[in-house]
């Protein structure tokens, strides 16, 4: 089983040159796992903040492989644009660029982009690896076979995509997370489902354990 880490000490990367040190040595064990993938979370606000300071938290980011061991493999562009407009296609077309001409970003450069939600197809562009097609609770959840018509609207496939699913119930039974899983990863390959219905992108949940073991 392959995991994407996103590393956020601050919402950002934090003040430069380095995390504090806890972040460095929990990012260097990480890193020494050869099925783990570190990257950087950096907001975009649904696109307000502006692409400068984007590309300054890229490049501290980025300046974080001249500490052995804490190099980033991508970044995390969270609160991406949704809606078709000329000015979102500039914006998240010039972001995602900045992590692939990268040059101290760790190979493969992924680009993540966080949405929440189906964007519009005319975003779509070469640049973006992944994009997070829901964000939301359990119950909000959209019927697997809807969600796959919207999909096929897009030009990726199943390995492009990814969801959250936080606020599972915590009386679900082995068999309902099972179905739950094996429904959600027919149409994406990224997933994170949790228990937690708070700061839910900030821990792992009683049953983190679990929903591993019925994933594998």
């Amino acid at each position: 089983m392959n995991f994407t880490v996103i590393i956020f000490p601050d919402d950002s990367p934090g003040l430069p040159p380095y995390p504090a040190g806890e972040y460095i040595s929990a990012i260097k064990k990480l890193n020494t796992f050869p099925n783990v993938q570190t990257i950087g979370y950096v907001n975009t606000s649904h696109g307000t903040r502006k692409s400068s300071t984007i590309l300054e938290q890229i490049k501290t980011y980025a300046s974080w492989i001249n500490s052995t061991g804490i190099g980033m493999h991508g970044m995390f562009l969270d609160q991406t644009p949704f809606e078709d407009t000329v000015e979102n296609k500039r914006y998240l077309r010039n972001i995602s660029a900045m992590v692939k001409h990268a040059d101290r970003v760790k190979w493969p450069k992924l680009v993540l982009h966080s949405p929440g939600v189906v964007p519009s197809a005319n975003l779509t562009n070469s640049l973006v690896d992944v994009t997070i097609v829901y964000e939301g609770t359990y119950g909000n959840l959209e019927d697997k076979v809807d969600m796959r018509k919207r999909l096929t609207k897009m030009s990726g496939d199943r390995a492009n995509y990814g969801m959250v699913v936080h606020s599972l119930p915590k009386e679900t039974g082995r068999g309902g997370l099972r179905r739950l899983i094996n429904s959600v990863k027919q149409n994406v390959q990224y997933m994170l489902i949790t228990t937690l219905d708070e700061e839910y992108e900030k821990g792992l949940g009683p049953r983190w354990s679990e929903l591993l073991s019925l994933t594998w």
